[in-house]
């Protein structure tokens, strides 16, 4: 079956390896997008307008802008915009890079796209847990896992961990129940329980994904080319041998 270079190239797991997102997007990203297509719908030079969408259904459209410089990615997903080098399609090669990748957004940058995860603070309190209780007495440590269960997994909890300052009233009762070393939990504000948003690695993952269905094309139509040139030289060649032997 011959397919049809325009059509959105599939991704690997290895291009999601270091994403935080990375389970979830390999699961979604190909299923969203098979029988995305692409339509140019301007190029010239380094300014280039493409289209990706299903001519079946219209959700997880995306388009991307290029103009010296930059790079725009808008659709069903959001809209970003990076700036990094002159032709912004050699940008975004290899695997995703999300962290790398992020300081290249130009309307808000690296600290400002990262969004707090309560599942990041969850795993934070058990390793901090886990890794300070094993040498504790164990009376202790039962009393310490209790309150840490109460305030942070309990579905009756009145602590949203959803946001940073349900996090910090959760630890701030746990240091009330004085069961956790003394001062232990002081340096809390250095811990950082944000991970880059799915969207922002869904869109990475579009313009990956675009960038080598665009290339994809461009090859196509060079090899379409040099064949269709090579057919005509011989073709030619042809007929320059055919009079050469009549004369």
């Amino acid at each position: 079956m011959t397919i049809n270079p325009a059509t959105l190239q599939r991704l690997t797991p290895h291009d999601f390896e270091y994403c935080d997102n990375k389970a979830s997007l390999i699961r979604r990203f190909n299923k969203d997008t098979e029988g995305h297509v692409m339509t140019t719908l301007h190029e010239d030079g380094l300014y280039r307008h493409l289209r990706f969408r299903s001519p079946e259904i219209g959700w997880g459209w995306f388009d991307l802008i290029t103009w010296p410089g930059h790079l725009t990615i808008n659709g069903d997903m959001g809209t970003y915009t990076f700036a990094r080098v002159e032709d912004m399609f050699t940008f975004f090669t290899g695997y995703i890079n999300t962290h790398y990748w992020s300081e290249k957004e130009k309307g808000r940058g690296r600290s400002e796209l990262k969004e707090h995860d309560g599942d990041e603070f969850k795993t934070w309190i058990v390793q901090d847990f886990w890794d300070t209780s094993r040498d504790m007495d164990a009376d202790l440590t039962k009393r310490w896992w209790a309150t840490i269960r109460e305030n942070v997994f309990d579905r009756h909890s009145f602590h949203n961990t959803d946001h940073r300052e349900g996090c910090n009233d959760a630890v701030d009762d746990i240091i009330h129940e004085g069961v956790a070393p003394k001062r232990h939990y002081q340096d809390l504000w250095d811990n950082d329980w944000t991970k880059y948003p799915w969207h922002l690695e869904y869109c990475m993952a579009s313009i990956v994904a675009g960038i080598r269905t665009y290339n994809a094309v461009k090859k196509a139509a060079f090899l379409a080319t040099a064949l269709v040139d090579e057919e005509g030289q011989r073709l030619v060649q042809g007929i320059i041998d055919r009079v050469e032997a009549a004369k």
